[in-house]
């Protein structure tokens, strides 16, 4: 560790560079000293940048949240939608990437919600209507409901389950 952290290398400036070492350094194996001190560079690189008076807010903002959660253990669809509206800000933005992205992501969240239609039936004949990975899910839910549903009439003699469904419909 003593090789990167007494070097005077230092990244300001280039927040894509020091991002692309930070990101990767949480995919090590223990015996990988070297992407640990990457890590520990990364960090106080990144930190480094956050404490001069002239900042970009779109890197800050980029930094902060690369700081909180490496991407790989966020959910990639959610960073997709923060990442266009952070790119959208961006000085240097490319009018056509950021069109396609968007379209990429409004067809694709349509495609969501033409599968949670089906699913919001809670018809088990309309499961073959969903993708395989939708079917896992509505069955997962739906017995989970149940259960919860068996649990409260067992105990409480009460019958919850249509009061269960509205919740999750």
């Amino acid at each position: 560790m003593a090789e990167i952290e007494n070097s005077n290398i230092s990244f300001l400036g280039d927040i894509n560079g020091i991002l692309s070492l930070y990101e990767p350094s949480f995919l090590l194996f223990e015996s990988e000293h070297f992407l640990e001190e990457a890590k520990c560079f990364a960090i106080n690189d990144l930190e480094k940048y956050m404490r001069r008076t002239s900042m970009d807010d779109v890197d800050v903002a980029m930094i902060k949240h690369a700081l909180e959660l490496p991407l790989h253990w966020r959910m990639s669809r959610m960073e997709a939608r923060w990442f266009i509206d952070i790119y959208e800000r961006k000085k240097d933005m490319n009018p056509t990437l950021l069109a396609m992205a968007k379209l990429d992501f409004n067809m694709l969240q349509s495609s969501y919600q033409e599968d949670l239609k089906y699913a919001s039936r809670w018809d088990v004949n309309a499961i073959d209507q969903l993708p395989y990975y939708m079917r896992v899910c509505f069955l997962a839910l739906r017995n989970s409901i149940n259960e919860i549903a068996f649990q409260v009439v067992k105990d409480q003699g009460v019958d919850v389950i249509q009061f269960l469904k509205n919740v999750i419909e």
